[in-house]
């Protein structure tokens, strides 16, 4: 069985203040819109192998701490960090309760993978085509 899961990576870079201070916007967008209540989400300071940093490591904790969310560093430039951050992510998404009990898979997001393709079927079906 497979599974569909939506989660949230916010991504700043370490080495731009602007970046971070407009996280505050991201996560009231992202509470705005989203309709997951219970989304993972994980918040990664990136281009940790740009010197000088603007954002120290305790600062993005704090705003972590803040939001309910976990937070990491990496560089996507020399993959420092990059498998820890979505090891982490595919771990939580793993011990959501939510994806062991199937009454409430559909109120968390979570969409069984034979569900979109039955629906994939039944359009092609109806649409005469292949």
């Amino acid at each position: 069985m497979a599974y569909f899961f939506v989660p949230h990576i916010s991504v700043f870079d370490v080495s731009n203040r602007d970046s971070f201070d407009r996280l505050t916007n991201w996560m009231e967008e992202l509470k705005t819109f989203s309709n997951h209540q219970n989304m993972v989400r994980l918040l990664v300071g990136n281009k940790i192998d740009h010197l000088p940093r603007q954002v120290n490591r305790d600062e993005g904790l704090r705003f972590a701490r803040l939001y309910n969310m976990p937070y990491a560093e990496a560089s996507a430039k020399t993959s420092e960090g990059v498998n820890s951050v979505f090891s982490d992510l595919v771990n939580r998404i793993y011990m959501l309760p939510q994806l062991w009990d199937p009454d409430n898979r559909h109120r968390s997001g979570i969409r069984h993978a034979s569900s979109r393709l039955q629906l994939n079927q039944n359009e092609r079906t109806r649409n005469n085509c292949c």
